[in-house]
Protein backbone atom coordinates (compact mmCIF):
# COMPACT_ATOMS: atom_id res chain seq x y z
CA UNK A 1 0.00 0.00 0.00
CA UNK A 2 1.28 3.66 -0.64
CA UNK A 3 2.24 5.47 2.28
CA UNK A 4 2.97 9.20 1.33
CA UNK A 5 5.02 11.54 4.06
CA UNK A 6 5.71 14.97 3.12
CA UNK A 7 8.20 16.73 4.70
CA UNK A 8 8.60 20.32 5.13
CA UNK A 9 11.75 21.80 6.41
CA UNK A 10 11.58 25.41 7.57
CA UNK A 11 13.81 28.50 7.53
CA UNK A 12 12.12 31.58 8.65
CA UNK A 13 8.86 30.88 7.23
CA UNK A 14 6.52 32.32 9.79
CA UNK A 15 4.38 33.98 7.57
CA UNK A 16 3.66 30.96 4.64
CA UNK A 17 4.42 27.33 6.97
CA UNK A 18 0.87 26.98 7.83
CA UNK A 19 -0.12 27.49 4.29
CA UNK A 20 2.17 24.87 3.01
CA UNK A 21 1.01 22.33 5.79
CA UNK A 22 -3.00 23.04 5.00
CA UNK A 23 -2.13 22.80 1.52
CA UNK A 24 -0.84 19.09 1.85
CA UNK A 25 -4.14 17.88 4.44
CA UNK A 26 -6.57 19.52 1.83
CA UNK A 27 -5.33 17.66 -0.54
CA UNK A 28 -8.13 15.09 -2.64
CA UNK A 29 -5.23 12.69 -1.70
CA UNK A 30 -4.74 13.21 1.51
CA UNK A 31 -0.60 12.38 2.97
CA UNK A 32 -0.21 9.92 5.19
CA UNK A 33 1.80 11.97 7.38
CA UNK A 34 3.73 15.19 7.28
CA UNK A 35 7.04 16.04 8.85
CA UNK A 36 8.06 18.84 9.54
CA UNK A 37 11.87 20.17 10.74
CA UNK A 38 12.59 23.75 11.88
CA UNK A 39 16.10 24.54 10.83
CA UNK A 40 16.62 26.99 13.64
CA UNK A 41 14.51 29.40 12.40
CA UNK A 42 14.87 33.47 14.34
CA UNK A 43 11.46 34.76 13.26
CA UNK A 44 9.81 32.27 15.07
CA UNK A 45 8.54 29.90 12.65
CA UNK A 46 8.63 27.20 15.60
CA UNK A 47 6.39 29.36 17.97
CA UNK A 48 3.69 29.83 15.60
CA UNK A 49 3.43 26.04 14.27
CA UNK A 50 3.02 24.95 18.11
CA UNK A 51 0.91 27.63 18.30
CA UNK A 52 -1.50 26.94 15.35
CA UNK A 53 -1.42 23.19 15.93
CA UNK A 54 -2.05 23.45 19.63
CA UNK A 55 0.97 21.72 20.71
CA UNK A 56 1.33 22.18 24.68
CA UNK A 57 4.27 23.60 26.35
CA UNK A 58 5.96 21.92 28.87
CA UNK A 59 7.60 22.85 32.21
CA UNK A 60 11.09 23.42 32.16
CA UNK A 61 13.30 23.22 35.76
CA UNK A 62 13.17 27.05 36.22
CA UNK A 63 9.72 26.88 36.07
CA UNK A 64 9.33 28.84 32.75
CA UNK A 65 6.67 27.20 29.80
CA UNK A 66 8.61 26.41 26.78
CA UNK A 67 7.24 24.76 23.26
CA UNK A 68 8.91 20.77 23.51
CA UNK A 69 11.89 20.22 21.02
CA UNK A 70 10.17 17.69 18.96
CA UNK A 71 6.57 16.38 19.41
CA UNK A 72 4.39 13.86 17.39
CA UNK A 73 0.55 15.25 16.99
CA UNK A 74 -2.79 14.33 15.33
CA UNK A 75 -3.46 17.48 13.56
CA UNK A 76 -6.68 17.89 11.23
CA UNK A 77 -6.59 13.93 11.24
CA UNK A 78 -2.94 13.49 10.04
CA UNK A 79 -0.16 12.00 11.97
CA UNK A 80 2.55 15.27 12.18
CA UNK A 81 5.89 15.22 13.92
CA UNK A 82 7.44 18.71 14.24
CA UNK A 83 11.09 19.48 15.77
CA UNK A 84 13.94 22.26 16.06
CA UNK A 85 17.25 21.27 14.90
CA UNK A 86 19.54 24.08 16.48
CA UNK A 87 22.71 25.44 14.50
CA UNK A 88 22.15 23.07 11.60
CA UNK A 89 22.07 23.27 7.65
CA UNK A 90 18.89 22.22 5.42
CA UNK A 91 20.36 18.99 4.25
CA UNK A 92 20.99 17.70 7.79
CA UNK A 93 17.65 18.64 8.73
CA UNK A 94 15.90 17.05 5.68
CA UNK A 95 17.97 13.76 6.60
CA UNK A 96 16.72 13.77 9.83
CA UNK A 97 13.24 14.08 8.95
CA UNK A 98 13.35 11.13 6.66
CA UNK A 99 14.94 9.62 9.81
CA UNK A 100 11.85 10.20 11.66
CA UNK A 101 9.40 9.42 9.19
CA UNK A 102 7.14 6.56 9.34
CA UNK A 103 8.62 3.33 8.63
CA UNK A 104 6.05 2.07 6.21
CA UNK A 105 6.49 5.22 3.95
CA UNK A 106 6.78 4.37 0.44
CA UNK A 107 6.77 7.89 -0.90
CA UNK A 108 8.39 11.04 -0.01
CA UNK A 109 7.04 14.78 -1.12
CA UNK A 110 9.58 17.34 -0.17
CA UNK A 111 7.74 20.46 -0.04
CA UNK A 112 8.97 24.22 0.60
CA UNK A 113 7.92 26.05 3.49
CA UNK A 114 7.00 29.33 1.24
CA UNK A 115 5.08 26.96 -1.19
CA UNK A 116 2.11 25.41 -1.58
CA UNK A 117 0.98 22.31 -3.11
CA UNK A 118 -2.16 22.41 -5.78
CA UNK A 119 -5.36 20.24 -4.91
CA UNK A 120 -4.76 17.39 -6.85
CA UNK A 121 -0.68 17.13 -6.68
CA UNK A 122 -0.36 13.85 -4.62
CA UNK A 123 -3.09 12.39 -6.98
CA UNK A 124 -1.43 13.34 -9.83
CA UNK A 125 2.21 12.20 -8.42
CA UNK A 126 0.69 8.70 -7.96
CA UNK A 127 -0.68 8.58 -11.44
CA UNK A 128 3.09 9.48 -13.09
CA UNK A 129 4.28 6.36 -10.84
CA UNK A 130 1.29 4.30 -12.32
CA UNK A 131 2.85 4.44 -15.84
CA UNK A 132 5.93 3.36 -14.66
CA UNK A 133 7.19 1.99 -11.78
CA UNK A 134 11.04 2.75 -12.24
CA UNK A 135 10.76 6.69 -11.96
CA UNK A 136 13.54 7.27 -9.50
CA UNK A 137 11.98 11.50 -8.70
CA UNK A 138 9.13 13.45 -10.06
CA UNK A 139 9.63 16.97 -10.80
CA UNK A 140 7.38 19.78 -12.17
CA UNK A 141 7.10 22.85 -13.56
CA UNK A 142 6.09 25.56 -11.69
CA UNK A 143 4.78 29.39 -11.49
CA UNK A 144 7.26 31.97 -10.11
CA UNK A 145 5.28 34.79 -8.13
CA UNK A 146 7.25 37.94 -7.08
CA UNK A 147 6.81 40.85 -4.35
CA UNK A 148 5.63 43.06 -7.35
CA UNK A 149 3.23 41.15 -8.61
CA UNK A 150 4.87 39.81 -11.45
CA UNK A 151 4.28 36.25 -12.32
CA UNK A 152 6.92 33.56 -14.28
CA UNK A 153 5.74 30.79 -15.62
CA UNK A 154 8.40 27.52 -15.97
CA UNK A 155 7.82 25.27 -18.66
CA UNK A 156 10.16 22.33 -19.44
CA UNK A 157 9.34 20.01 -21.61
CA UNK A 158 11.78 17.57 -20.84
CA UNK A 159 14.87 16.91 -17.60
CA UNK A 160 17.60 15.09 -18.83
CA UNK A 161 21.43 15.33 -17.49
CA UNK A 162 22.76 17.91 -20.06
CA UNK A 163 19.74 20.41 -19.51
CA UNK A 164 20.40 20.18 -15.29
CA UNK A 165 24.17 20.87 -16.14
CA UNK A 166 23.44 24.31 -18.49
CA UNK A 167 20.29 25.02 -17.00
CA UNK A 168 18.64 26.22 -13.33
CA UNK A 169 15.56 24.29 -14.10
CA UNK A 170 13.95 21.76 -12.02
CA UNK A 171 11.89 22.76 -9.24
CA UNK A 172 13.01 21.83 -5.95
CA UNK A 173 9.71 20.03 -4.61
CA UNK A 174 10.50 16.82 -4.92
CA UNK A 175 8.56 13.63 -4.95
CA UNK A 176 10.84 10.34 -4.42
CA UNK A 177 10.22 6.97 -3.60
CA UNK A 178 11.63 5.38 -0.77
CA UNK A 179 13.29 3.00 -2.02
CA UNK A 180 15.25 5.40 -4.85
CA UNK A 181 16.90 6.77 -0.90
CA UNK A 182 17.56 3.33 0.12
CA UNK A 183 19.32 2.41 -3.36
CA UNK A 184 21.45 5.85 -3.18
CA UNK A 185 22.44 4.78 0.29
CA UNK A 186 22.42 8.18 1.36
CA UNK A 187 19.77 10.84 1.63
CA UNK A 188 20.55 15.07 0.87
CA UNK A 189 23.88 16.63 1.01
CA UNK A 190 24.20 17.48 5.15
CA UNK A 191 26.55 20.68 4.24
CA UNK A 192 23.60 21.87 1.95
CA UNK A 193 22.68 25.45 2.56
CA UNK A 194 20.11 25.82 0.20
CA UNK A 195 16.88 23.75 -0.51
CA UNK A 196 18.52 22.78 -3.88
CA UNK A 197 20.33 19.77 -4.00
CA UNK A 198 21.82 19.42 -7.47
CA UNK A 199 24.06 16.25 -6.69
CA UNK A 200 20.92 14.13 -5.41
CA UNK A 201 19.40 14.50 -8.75
CA UNK A 202 22.31 13.56 -10.50
CA UNK A 203 22.69 10.19 -7.90
CA UNK A 204 19.10 10.03 -9.10
CA UNK A 205 19.01 9.91 -12.97
CA UNK A 206 21.71 7.28 -12.18
CA UNK A 207 19.36 5.04 -10.87
CA UNK A 208 16.41 5.46 -12.88
CA UNK A 209 13.97 8.21 -14.98
CA UNK A 210 13.51 11.55 -13.57
CA UNK A 211 9.83 11.96 -14.58
CA UNK A 212 8.54 15.89 -15.87
CA UNK A 213 4.79 16.32 -14.88
CA UNK A 214 3.76 18.94 -17.77
CA UNK A 215 0.70 19.62 -15.28
CA UNK A 216 1.36 22.24 -12.12
CA UNK A 217 1.53 20.52 -8.49
CA UNK A 218 2.04 23.69 -6.82
CA UNK A 219 2.52 27.35 -6.68
CA UNK A 220 6.46 28.48 -6.31
CA UNK A 221 6.86 31.37 -4.37
CA UNK A 222 10.05 33.61 -5.17
CA UNK A 223 10.79 36.37 -2.39
CA UNK A 224 12.72 38.93 -4.37
CA UNK A 225 15.00 39.73 -1.77
CA UNK A 226 16.53 36.03 -2.65
CA UNK A 227 16.68 36.66 -6.70
CA UNK A 228 20.55 37.14 -5.81
CA UNK A 229 21.37 34.13 -3.72
CA UNK A 230 19.37 32.00 -6.65
CA UNK A 231 21.70 33.99 -8.81
CA UNK A 232 24.59 32.71 -7.66
CA UNK A 233 23.38 28.86 -6.70
CA UNK A 234 22.39 28.58 -10.59
CA UNK A 235 26.56 29.81 -11.14
CA UNK A 236 27.24 27.21 -8.58
CA UNK A 237 25.43 24.12 -10.45
CA UNK A 238 26.99 25.23 -13.40
CA UNK A 239 30.64 25.46 -12.48
CA UNK A 240 29.60 21.67 -11.13
CA UNK A 241 28.24 20.58 -14.16
CA UNK A 242 31.11 21.65 -16.01
CA UNK A 243 33.52 19.69 -13.96
CA UNK A 244 31.34 16.15 -14.39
Amino acid sequence: MTKICIIIVTDNSKETIMRAVNSAIDNSRKPDSIIIGDNDSDDETYDHICDQMSIQPVQMENGDQAWPGKADIIYKDIPITVFRKHKSTIGSTLNICINVSPQDTTIYGFLQSFDWYELDAIEKVLKAWDTDANISCLISNSIDHFENGRKFLNIKQSYDAKTLHQEYSYDPNLFVPKRSLQKLGKGFAENMQKLYDYELLLRLFRIGIIYHIPDFLLNHTIQSKSIEELVHTQTMIKQMGSKS
